[in-house]
């Protein structure tokens, strides 16, 4: 099997999506975690945000900070991503916030 490349945006918006949209419906990409290796055996690394913006890398004991996102995530091996309602956002977020540039206009 070949995995497909899907590139995660850090923002979503799905009121085309939804029948019955709320005031609030986008999302920003706030974690994800990867599994390198196959069904036998792997590795998990993750990248999440902080409160302040700023995103930071997990490898096992390591942690640090990452400058640019785009970079950085290895999108072959994401496994879990984790959005959070932009509502719920800290402020910090929302002043670093930029569509991804792969996403159609709405």
């Amino acid at each position: 099997l070949t995995p497909h490349l899907l590139r995660h945006p850090t923002t979503i918006d799905p009121d085309r999506y939804v029948l019955n949209p709320g005031k609030v419906n986008t999302y920003s990409l706030a974690a994800v975690s990867n599994h390198f290796g196959g069904m036998g055996g792997g590795h998990y690394t993750a990248y999440g945000r902080n409160d302040n913006g700023k995103w930071f890398e997990f490898d096992d004991s390591a942690v640090s900070e990452v400058g640019d996102v785009e970079k950085t995530f290895d999108y072959s091996a994401a496994y879990v991503i984790f959005y959070i309602r932009d509502d719920y956002c800290p402020d910090a977020w929302r002043a670093s916030a930029e569509p991804h540039p792969d996403l159609p206009e709405s």
